[in-house]
């Protein structure tokens, strides 16, 4: 999976602030509960993207999962869940600011910005 510059600079942060956890990281998860979006540490919300019929959640978490991928991002730190992980390797994930402030995630074939 490719990380723009942009989603690179909004998870780091995200998950790069002084006083927390080292290990607080941005998860992706894949599957039928995922899509509902979730609140992240300190108020952001990570919106739900979607993809050849894929749905995606974007959390902030303080560790990963037992068997997610951990990516390097800057100052910060991906966690793929494993069904993200295994998943096509040419997708982009890009991230923008919503007008009301919010991040938002997006998981796709082409950059939202």
């Amino acid at each position: 999976m490719l990380v723009t510059d942009t989603a690179a600079e909004l998870i780091d942060e995200l998950t790069d602030r002084p006083g927390v956890v080292q290990s607080l990281g941005l998860r992706i998860t894949a599957g039928a509960g995922a899509g509902a979006g979730a609140d992240g540490d300190g108020g952001e919300q990570a919106d739900a993207g979607r993809t050849d019929g894929a749905q995606f959640a974007f959390a902030v978490t303080d560790c990963p999962g037992p068997l997610d991928e951990v990516l390097p991002v800057r100052g910060g730190r991906l966690y793929l869940d494993a069904a993200v992980a295994d998943g096509p390797t040419d997708k982009i994930l890009d991230a923008r600011r919503s007008d009301d402030g919010q991040i938002v995630f997006h998981i796709g074939g082409e950059r939202i910005g």
